[in-house]
């Protein structure tokens, strides 16, 4: 048989009338303390903010040893899978599939050098995270930038999906048209000149 609990409003008396509380004042009041505990940013407080991005794990876990990182191993799966991606794209990709695309070739050169470059420093910033807990590198601010600079490349990349990519591709396809109609020169009768 299953039990039902019921809860009943708490009566508050604070200096004059009597005040009926809500059930879930305590709940929200244990958030705010354990976000102040923890050093997250509380509404309103900017300073905090700061304090909570600058803070190492160290000084934020506080007398329970360092503030544990919940996304360690999405993070180590995003940056290795990245990097084996780009090492792939290098070695076999290029001449597999863009071998005679020059256009998406030189968007997947420049884009995905980038990509690699951003999961190759990951690496050392989680690292730092998890084993050097106590110094600089150890700050969310780095994680943070880490993260703005990978939606700072993706936004650049889509921007020139959008924007540059198709004038590129028509040029690219004009060039290729004119080309068919201007007369190449056969090897036969240069021969011949040279033989003059």
């Amino acid at each position: 048989m299953q039990k039902i609990y019921h809860i009943r409003p708490a009566i508050l008396q604070v200096n004059g009338p009597a005040i009926l509380a809500k059930p879930l004042d305590g709940f929200y009041k244990s958030c705010y303390h354990r976000h102040k505990s923890e050093g997250l940013p509380t509404k309103g407080n900017t300073m905090n903010l700061i304090s909570w991005l600058f803070t190492d794990p160290a000084t934020a876990g506080g007398v329970n040893g360092p503030e544990t990182f919940h996304y360690l191993w999405q993070w180590i799966v995003f940056c290795s899978v990245g990097l084996i991606i780009c090492f792939y794209y290098a070695v076999e990709g290029r001449k597999r599939f863009v071998k005679n695309k020059p256009v998406i070739k030189y968007m997947l050169d420049r884009y995905l050098g980038w990509f690699a470059v951003i999961c190759f420093i990951g690496f050392p910033l989680i690292f730092c995270r998890q084993y050097l807990f106590q110094y600089f590198f150890a700050w969310r601010f780095w994680r943070y930038l880490w993260l703005l600079s990978l939606l700072a490349w993706a936004i650049v990349w889509v921007v020139y999906l959008v924007r540059k990519y198709p004038q590129e591709r028509a040029s690219y396809l004009a060039r290729q048209n004119r080309q068919q109609y201007i007369p190449k020169k056969s090897s036969n009768k240069r021969k011949a000149a040279s033989a003059r």
